[in-house]
């Protein structure tokens, strides 16, 4: 992209260094012997003059022009830059697979779904028939990973706090890993021990919701399918509907290309997670330990976000044609005034 402060230096440059050159005029010895110097700067009338009427009207229409087509070929090119479906794929098996191995082993803790502890939880204890901790406690503990994230990562840079992140939730679900088949499997998933080791999974996935939000704007939610189902109705509709412009239609096909690899992802860890579990049990984790490894070298060749819905470009362009119309009265203010500077220097009577 063009760098409108590095044009505005260049013009600088070309003003005062093609445009003037210094004459040195020698006014004669004085009374006492001294000569007096003048250093005056006159307008060149060669090239200089070519090559600034050639930036002042050529330039700003040109680079216009460029960054339209940029612009353009941008919406035109593929849905799919990178491996950004594949990454997000990978988080979603990841987060299905943790969810569905929490609730069958650990008495039905939702560990991605956070939400969903609150309806069982309620339900069960409206019922009588339910006296276990884990989904109690679920969604303070989800809230307070998440917030301990955002504190910590809020303003670093994106990329470096991306593969902490990734790193962070790898050691968290080992963790998990290590602690579920050490103490388990929980006869008594009510217990506070099997409550403790679930409280790991769930901090696994409030750094992977973190992640998303914080790192990847725009990508779809890796951890709920809500959302996601959501915006894959409205871009549907969208395209289905036609009557949007250019810019909208090919953003929303990009969305989709990446919310539909988001819900598929969810759904194949949720099945995969629940067939490794039902035989092996807890070493079922292996599974989602693998795939969150597999996501942090991913991470490295992502495009890192998806265009807004709203096209930016036409106010951008007018902000770049005003600020070139002002950089242009500056020059012109600067190439008004006479630059005359006289130094009288005494050297003394000269031989």
């Amino acid at each position: 992209m063009v760098s409108l402060s590095a044009l505005e230096s260049y013009a600088e440059i070309l003003v005062q260094w093609a445009s003037y050159r210094f004459v040195i005029v020698s006014e004669g010895v004085g009374r006492r012997g001294s000569m007096s110097v003048t250093y005056h700067v006159e307008r060149d009338q060669g090239i200089g003059d070519t090559i600034v009427q050639l930036f002042r009207t050529r330039a700003p229409a040109l680079i216009a022009s460029v960054m339209a087509i940029k612009d353009q070929l941008a919406l035109e090119q593929p849905p799919h830059p990178a491996f950004d479906w594949l990454f997000v794929a990978v988080l979603s098996i990841t987060a299905g697979a943790v969810d569905v191995i929490g609730f069958l082993a650990l008495g039905g803790l939702f560990t991605a779904h956070i939400t969903g502890n609150i309806v069982v939880l309620v339900t069960h204890y409206t019922t009588g028939g339910f006296s276990r901790i884990g989904p109690m406690i679920a969604v303070p503990v989800f809230v307070a990973a998440l917030a301990a994230v955002v504190w910590v990562f809020k303003d670093r840079p994106k990329q470096p706090t991306l593969r902490a992140l990734l790193i962070l939730q790898v050691a968290l679900l080992t963790a998990f890993l290590v602690l579920s088949v050490a103490l388990g499997p929980f006869r008594n998933p009510g217990s506070a021990v099997a409550a403790s080791v679930g409280m790991l999974g769930v901090a696994a996935m409030a750094t992977q919701n973190a992640l998303v939000k914080l790192d990847l704007p725009g990508f779809p939610t890796t951890a709920v399918l809500t959302t996601d189902t959501v915006l894959l109705a409205i871009d549907f509709v969208t395209l289905v509907r036609g009557n949007v412009s250019p810019e909208e239609t090919a953003q929303a096909r990009r969305r989709i290309w990446m919310t539909v690899p988001a819900i598929g992802g969810f759904v194949v860890g949720c099945a995969g997670g629940g067939l490794l579990e039902i035989h092996f049990k807890l070493w079922a984790l292996v599974f989602p330990v693998v795939m969150a490894v597999i996501a942090v070298p991913l991470s490295g060749s992502i495009s890192r976000s998806i265009p807004a819905t709203k096209a930016h470009f036409p106010r951008d362009k007018q902000a770049f044609r005003n600020s070139i119309a002002v950089s242009q009265e500056r020059m012109v203010s600067k190439t008004a005034n006479a630059m005359c500077i006289s130094d009288d220097a005494e050297t003394g009577p000269i031989a």
